[in-house]
C-alpha cells in the first residue's frame, strides 16, 4: 500500500520530476563546492538549476490542477 497521494500522474512523470530536482541540486553543488569555476561556468550551472526547478514547478502545477 502506497502512502503517496494518487495524483493521476504516471510513475515516469514522478521520476522525471525527481530527476529535475536532483539535477538542480547537483548544479548548485557544483557552484558551491568548485571555486575554480569561471563566472561563465557558474552562470551555466545556475541556469541549469533554474530550468530544472521551473520544470519541477510545472509538474507540481499540473498536479495541483493548474494553479501556479
Amino acid at each position: 500500500m502506497s502512502l503517496a497521494p494518487d495524483t493521476g500522474a504516471t510513475p515516469n512523470a514522478h521520476q522525471r520530476a525527481a530527476d529535475d530536482v536532483l539535477t538542480a541540486c547537483q548544479a548548485l553543488s557544483r557552484i558551491r563546492y568548485n571555486a575554480a569555476l569561471s563566472a561563465e561556468e557558474r552562470l551555466h550551472y545556475l541556469r541549469c538549476a533554474r530550468r530544472n526547478l521551473a520544470a519541477y514547478e510545472d509538474h507540481l502545477a499540473v498536479q495541483d490542477g493548474g494553479a501556479h
